[in-house]
């Protein structure tokens, strides 16, 4: 039986339905508009499906891995009040006695009681879902949140002048180096890798960072040794963000050994052999399997979507509620418009899929003010989440819990399987061939996986606004026209259901040459546009430094006297006396040429 509630749709789940749950999701997608047009369904486990694995039976199952609990930290960015980033510090750099605390508390089987007392659950229950996200974006968020040392503004003017002249120096031999690496491997990782080899050998002690802020390498503190060599310093990153952020010991594997029930008769564990990612070429850790989260408060999960952009499905064993934030797959291109637009950078400009980073944490204020629709959604325990492919998503804990997820495929995933956008700036994502798996369930749709084009999909009309982004979006946006409509148009016109080989256009993929716009950069905080538009970065100093100093108004002016230096105005032409003619050379010399038409004495 279906039911709304909050534009959400929830089912009720049997073993049976939870048995055949690919088949049971693609016939839910065809009946169900709501779900269809969300990207997210809520399930409630039936009363005669008995009961799943016990809280004491978790815990002790899961009791050495939790042992490798991790922080989480959100990152304030310079750029924008409205959005985060975030560094996740490992088990090994935490603090002894914070490490100690956290685990007695995970490990605690009364940490997991829903309590009216907890303060999120308070604002929940008294003021809604809506003061539930401000409570924790305006203020549990902020009050954890911190901005990264390279980009802490200097107290005096002078090092404020020195730090902008070597920054900028630094950030040319930075784009040097990022255009002279192979494409095929991670930009990111090998940009630090020129950075250590630039760095001067005799400045013992001293710290570096990757000058791109907007990815994970961005907070990894280097270190110069006594031999001279820079290494990443991962006690040093701890220190700097220690004290805040939120526990979360996540991505804990599912071994065989460790099967979760999450009812009488089934487990996600099962969806190996139920999902069409049991015909993959390889087992993928996460994709195959499941992992287990166990969840603080106010531990949160940046926004995604899955790898391949398979369904997934999350189940909440015990403890308190998950809030998520759902953006429609018909909406994720927008999304992801305006986090290449608003965050690009050298590294990652170039990339196609930045969701797949795992990294950026968006506000609801950022999403409503750049126009781009959600949905709230709040797990409980006992309660599922399926996201359809391409669904970005994220949220975070109101308290202790215990969740389980897994990936799935069916045979309407397959076409968002064939577009599925890789990430070129990690390498540890799955990237499988899907070819024999199209061969057998989709086999019209080999050829346009073949030759990496976007396969026509007669019977999903909302697939070709579901595609992640390219630059296809990108240039769509900054003209002003729709870009779906152009695509489902000419999807229409070359290929149609019986004209496969010759679909809609080719996937595309990152350029092979470097950009030639012009960049410029805020002397102040080092923010960087790329196009070389003086309104642009007089925009930005009017929004983000509304009420400078007068030793940073100097620093300003010269700044955009040396990116933009004033134009020569043109030589004033004069009248020659003799025949009448505008001059703007020397009047002696047109005088004396026949250009020089003489008058009547």
């Amino acid at each position: 039986m279906d039911m709304t509630a909050n534009d959400i749709t929830v089912v009720q789940f049997t073993d049976s339905e939870l048995l055949d749950l690919p088949n049971h999701v693609d016939s839910l997608l065809k009946s169900n508009g709501h779900f269809k047009d969300d990207g997210v369904l809520l399930f409630n486990m039936c009363e005669k499906s008995g009961g799943g694995t016990s809280l004491l039976d978790l815990l002790n199952k899961y009791s050495v891995d939790l042992q490798e609990v991790k922080k989480v930290n959100p990152i304030c960015l310079p750029k924008c009040d409205d959005f985060y980033g975030h560094i996740t510090i490992g088990h090994n750099d935490l603090n002894v006695e914070e490490k100690s605390e956290a685990l007695a508390l995970f490990l605690n089987p009364l940490s997991y009681s829903v309590s009216p007392e907890n303060c999120c659950l308070s604002v929940l229950n008294g003021l809604g879902s809506e003061e539930l996200l401000n409570h924790f974006f305006l203020k549990e968020l902020r009050a954890n949140s911190e901005t990264p040392p390279q980009y802490q503004r200097p107290s005096n003017v002078t090092t404020l002048k020195q730090r902008a002249t070597r920054t900028r120096n630094k950030r040319i031999k930075f784009e040097e180096a990022f255009r002279s690496l192979p494409s095929d491997k991670s930009r990111c990782a090998k940009l630090l890798e020129e950075l250590r080899s630039s760095h001067k050998k005799n400045e013992k002690d001293s710290v570096v960072f990757c000058t791109c802020w907007k990815c994970v390498y961005s907070e990894s503190v280097l270190k110069v040794t006594e031999d001279g060599e820079t290494v990443e310093d991962p006690v040093a990153t701890a220190k700097y963000y220690q004290g805040k952020g939120f526990f979360y010991a996540n991505g804990i594997e599912v071994g065989a050994d460790n099967v979760n029930m999450i009812s009488g008769s089934f487990s996600l564990s099962f969806l190996n052999v139920l999902s069409l990612t049991s015909h993959l070429d390889h087992f993928y850790p996460g994709v195959n399997s499941p992992f287990l989260y166990f969840g603080g408060p106010h531990s949160f999960f940046p926004v995604h979507v899955e790898d391949l952009s398979l369904f997934s499905i999350n189940f909440l064993h015990h403890g308190h509620p998950k809030l998520w934030v759902i953006i429609p797959p018909t909406s994720v291109a927008k999304l992801h418009f305006f986090l290449s637009r608003e965050f690009t950078s050298p590294t990652q400009g170039s990339c196609h899929n930045l969701l797949r980073h795992k990294y950026h944490l968006p506000t609801p204020n950022w999403l409503k003010r750049n126009g781009i629709p959600f949905k709230v959604v709040i797990q409980r325990q006992g309660q599922g989440v399926v996201v359809t492919p391409n669904a970005a998503h994220f949220g975070f804990n109101l308290g202790y819990n215990i969740a389980e997820a897994a990936n799935f495929g069916t045979v309407s995933w397959i076409p968002y399987g064939i577009v599925s956008t890789t990430c070129t700036c990690l390498l540890h994502q799955a990237h499988p061939d899907l070819e024999l798996l199209v061969q057998t369930f989709q086999p019209d749709m080999l050829s346009a996986y073949r030759n990496q084009r976007i396969p026509c999909v007669d019977n999903d009309p909302n697939f070709y606004k579901s595609i992640v982004c390219n630059t296809i979006w990108k240039e769509a946006c900054d003209e002003g026209c729709d870009a779906t409509a152009t695509l489902q148009d000419e999807s229409l016109q070359r290929g149609g259901a019986a004209q496969v080989e010759a679909p809609v256009m080719y996937l595309i993929k990152c350029p092979k040459k470097p950009s030639k716009r012009k960049l410029i950069m805020c002397s102040l905080c080092d923010t960087t546009y790329e196009g070389g538009h003086k309104k642009r970065l007089l925009d930005h100093m009017k929004s983000v430094h509304p009420q400078p100093s007068a030793d940073e108004k100097e620093l300003m002016q010269k700044s955009l006297l040396e990116m933009f230096p004033e134009r020569i105005p043109k030589m004033v032409k004069k009248e020659c006396k003799k025949c009448g003619k505008p001059v703007a050379r020397s009047m002696k010399a047109h005088q004396s040429s026949s250009a020089c038409i003489k008058g009547d004495p």
